[in-house]
């Protein structure tokens, strides 16, 4: 029997954040990266890790605020979705940034699993509920991508990260 299309979503889902399939996940991408390396502006017109994250949140709780019926919130443009680079120093205020990414994906993954092949065929603007998760995951994996890209511009990816 072929999987849903529910569980193939949560199957993106799960490989974009948390088991390593064809490309490494958000989880490997952010392990161990200090405010020193997520405030780090590559040359350039670039975003810092903390940025990315940043700009992933805000579209990350679009999408939660969608499955809970809640109003979305909005953005003066996309570029302020992005915020502030980030303080080099403030530890504390990037792990509040990491630990707030895990939180809203791990509640999103929760809010699909009570979804059904049906409900991906609502519509939500001007598409569809699944079109949406679908370019959801797609988005976080694109911004992954950046992530890791970052790292090893700044010499931080580790040479070997599958054993």
């Amino acid at each position: 029997m072929s999987p849903s299309r529910i569980q193939t979503l949560l199957s993106q889902l799960d490989a974009i954040w948390y088991h390593d399939e064809w490309f490494t996940t958000v989880t490997r991408a952010l392990d161990g990266v200090t405010s020193v390396e997520a405030a780090w502006k590559p040359a350039g017109d670039s975003n810092t890790i903390w940025q990315l994250v940043n700009h992933m949140n805000f579209y990350n709780e679009q999408i939660l605020q969608q499955l809970t019926n809640q109003p979305p919130h909005q953005a003066i443009n996309n570029t302020s979705t992005f915020g502030s680079p980030g303080e080099a120093g403030n530890e504390d205020g990037w792990q509040e940034v990491k630990e707030r990414a895990f939180s809203i994906t791990a509640e999103i993954r929760k809010a699909m699993e009570s979804l059904s092949d049906s409900d991906l065929d609502t519509q939500v603007n001007e598409t569809t509920l699944g079109h949406t998760l679908s370019s959801w995951v797609m988005h976080d994996g694109f911004h992954t991508g950046q992530i890791v890209l970052i790292r090893k511009l700044q010499g931080s990816w580790p040479a070997t990260i599958w054993p």
